[in-house]
């Protein structure tokens, strides 16, 4: 009897199962500022807003890590 041929190891990793939270905030205002100023102003607000850190901030503070940032659309 020949014995059994052995089974090419997988070239890919193990699957790996990660607990995964999604943080969604909506800031207040959004909507009626994006109204009354133009794009590029809005753009600039956000972009401080972003800038200073404090929305990364609290989410490293919960031993979180971000791994998508999407300010704007």
């Amino acid at each position: 009897e020949l014995p059994a041929e052995k089974k090419p190891e997988s070239e890919e990793p193990a699957a790996e199962r990660k607990m995964a939270t999604v943080l969604f905030s909506d800031m207040s205002g959004y909507t009626s500022l994006n109204e009354r100023l133009d794009p590029e102003e809005v753009k600039e607000i956000m972009v401080r807003m972003f800038d200073c850190g404090c929305c990364v901030r609290a989410v490293h503070e919960q031993r979180g890590r971000l791994t998508i940032f999407i300010p704007w659309s």
